[in-house]
């Protein structure tokens, strides 16, 4: 696998290098990584450990596990498709799938996808009502008595 570092983590790594081999004391490094002496440590032990690849996120250039377009997510496209789950509400799907297939996925993903597939369609939001504002009076400083008494 290529890693690829930034500047900022390379100049991390050299920073705590020169750490492990006394060139600076642990108040230069704290100061010029804007860091804890805890913090300083910490990447110590991890380069000591792991070297320069342990400062670079353990995620870096693996697919992300919500990509839509998945095998995982095409195989649910593939099997909601099916002419036996047609008008199946995203509930009662989530639960049918999770009794037949053993696949569970959330109703609120599952709605959306549907939505997405056209085979739900959305509720259509409410509108607000105003209230209507009271007409001017037909006379400037006219006002109407309601109670006399």
């Amino acid at each position: 696998m290529n890693l690829l570092y930034t500047d900022k983590q390379m100049n991390k790594v050299r920073i705590i290098q020169k750490l492990i081999d006394n060139k600076i004391n642990i108040k230069d490094v704290c100061d010029a990584l804007s860091c804890s002496e805890r913090t300083v440590y910490r990447y110590k032990s991890t380069l000591i450990n792991e070297g320069p690849p342990g400062f670079i996120h353990g995620l870096k250039g693996k697919v992300s596990n919500h990509n839509p377009y998945s095998s995982k997510h095409q195989d649910l496209d593939r099997i909601i498709t099916q002419n036996k789950f047609i008008g199946f509400g995203p509930t009662f799907l989530s639960e049918k799938l999770l009794e037949i297939y053993g696949f569970y996925i959330n109703k609120e993903s599952l709605r959306k996808r549907m939505i997405r597939l056209g085979l739900w369609l959305p509720k259509p939001k409410k509108t607000v009502v105003k209230r209507k504002k009271r007409e001017r009076s037909k006379s400037f400083g006219l006002l109407i008595q309601i109670d006399g008494s």
